[in-house]
């Protein structure tokens, strides 16, 4: 049975742009925006299941694989990949699965049911 999902909404760390190493480096090579903007569709991707990544084998390696799934530029999803690897911020965990591991320390989450709620009775 398929869990059910709750409606969230997830906040970027307020230093992500401007004191995250990574981000800057990122930034710092060419198409490095785009690099940058790619990471944040990753994480945001697997942030439902805490960085983790599946791969299926649709095609010869995750970033391809990736950026079939995200319709995304192959070349610099290899790149961006290949950057996260030598980082240790995409680790292989092995049976197909890779974890990224910055996800919990990026993202702030919290779930629409309570700010619905705080909205009625600040309402009232």
């Amino acid at each position: 049975m398929e869990k059910a999902k709750r409606p969230c909404w997830r906040k970027l760390d307020n230093d992500f742009f401007t004191t995250n190493i990574y981000t800057k480096k990122l930034m710092s090579m060419d198409n490095g925006t785009e690099l940058v903007l790619l990471w944040l569709e990753i994480l945001a991707y697997s942030s439902d299941d805490y960085g983790v990544l599946t791969f299926q084998g649709v095609e010869a390696n995750l970033a391809e694989e990736l950026a079939l799934i995200l319709d995304e530029d192959t070349e610099l999803m290899c790149r961006l990949i290949d950057f996260l690897t030598k980082n240790e911020l995409l680790v292989d965990q092995g049976n197909n699965t890779f974890k990224l591991e910055e996800v919990l320390e990026i993202w702030r989450e919290g779930f629409y049911q309570n700010i619905s709620r705080g909205a009625e009775n600040h309402g009232n």
